[in-house]
C-alpha cells in the first residue's frame, strides 16, 4: 500500500482501506506528533508497533485492533520490521455528516480509553471483511448509497468490539483503584485544558484534591510529575503544528495559552533543545 493513501492527519476522500499495510507505510507517524482529524481502525496481522496516543504509551501486537479517534495525538515510536496490518480509515468530513461518533456513543468512551483490543480469529475475518467492503464500496453509485454501506461497516465493527470489551470486563475499568481513576481523570482533564491551563493548581481543584497529593500520586503511578505531563502535552501539540503547518509561531503561541511568543520561544527551548523556528526548519 502506498504510504500517500495513508496521510498524516486527514484523508481527501470519504474513506480509504488497505489490505496489506506495511511498517514503511506507518513509519511517517513517527516523525514527529500528529493531531489526526481522521478516524483510524487498524487491526495488526503481524509484528509489533510501540505507539503514543494522547500522552500514554501502548503497545500494539499481532491479533490486535488500535482505534483513533479524530482530535487524537498520535506519535509512532517504534515499529517491528515484519508489521503487516489492515486499516479503514474515515475522513473528518464523513465523520462529522455522518454523526459517526455520536452513533458510537455505546463504546466510544471505552475505546478512547482503551484504544486497544484483541480479536478473536473469528471477529479478525469479520473486520477483514468490513475492509473488503470499504474498499469495494469506493466503486458504488450513487454517493448516497455508498456511504451508507460505509456507515453500516463502520456500525458493524463497533457492535463486534462493544463485544469484544463486554468478553474483557476488565476494559471497563470495573475495580479500578482510586489512584487509577484519578490519574485517568488528569490525562482527561490535561488534554481538555492545556491549552490554556499551565499550572497544576488548576488540575487539583478540578479533582477536589490538594496539588501536592496530585503531585505525589502522579508521581507514584506514572513515573513522571503532573508538570511534566502538562508540559508534554503543551509541546506535542507545538511540535505537531510546528511540522503539520505554516502558522506563525506567534499564533501557535496563542492557540497554547501564551500571550508572549517570546516567552513559548523560551518554554519550547527549555524542553526540546531546540528554538520553534530550529524544530520546523530540521529536516
Amino acid at each position: 500500500m502506498n504510504s500517500k493513501i495513508i496521510p498524516l492527519l486527514d484523508i481527501p476522500y470519504e474513506f480509504v482501506a488497505g489490505e496489506d499495510v506495511s511498517g514503511a507505510d506507518l513509519q511517517s507517524y513517527g516523525c514527529f506528533p500528529c493531531r489526526i482529524r481522521m478516524a483510524i481502525f487498524l487491526y495488526c496481522v503481524e509484528g509489533s508497533m510501540q505507539i503514543n496516543i494522547n500522552l500514554q504509551e501502548y503497545y500494539v501486537e499481532k491479533g490486535q485492533i488500535l482505534v483513533l479517534f479524530p482530535n487524537s495525538v498520535v506519535q509512532v515510536i517504534g515499529i517491528s520490521d515484519d508489521v503487516r496490518a489492515k486499516i479503514i480509515c474515515v475522513s473528518s468530513s464523513f465523520v462529522e455528516s455522518s454523526n459517526l461518533l455520536r452513533s458510537l456513543s455505546a463504546v466510544a468512551d471505552v475505546i478512547m480509553r482503551n484504544p486497544i483490543a484483541s480479536l478473536s480469529s473469528d471477529q479478525a475475518e469479520v473486520f477483514a471483511c468490513a475492509v473488503g467492503m470499504v474498499r469495494q464500496s469506493t466503486r458504488v453509485k450513487p454517493e448516497e448509497i455508498r456511504n451508507q454501506l460505509v456507515y453500516n461497516t463502520i456500525q458493524s465493527i463497533s457492535a463486534m468490539l462493544l463485544t469484544r470489551y463486554s468478553e474483557e470486563s476488565s476494559l471497563f475499568c470495573k475495580g479500578a483503584s482510586r489512584s487509577d481513576e484519578i490519574l485517568k481523570q488528569f490525562y482527561a482533564l490535561v488534554l481538555k485544558h492545556y491549552t490554556s491551563e499551565h499550572k497544576v493548581n488548576f488540575y487539583a481543584n478540578e479533582l477536589n484534591i490538594s496539588s501536592s497529593y496530585l503531585c505525589a500520586l502522579v508521581s507514584r503511578e506514572s513515573g513522571t510529575t503532573a508538570m511534566q505531563i502538562i508540559n508534554r502535552s503543551i509541546i506535542t501539540d507545538a511540535k505537531a503544528q510546528l511540522k503539520n503547518g505554516t502558522l506563525p509561531i506567534k499564533a501557535i503561541a496563542l492557540s497554547l495559552g501564551f500571550d508572549n511568543p517570546a516567552f513559548f520561544s523560551k518554554f519550547f527551548r527549555s524542553q526540546t533543545g531546540k528554538t520553534p523556528v530550529e524544530y520546523r526548519n530540521e529536516g
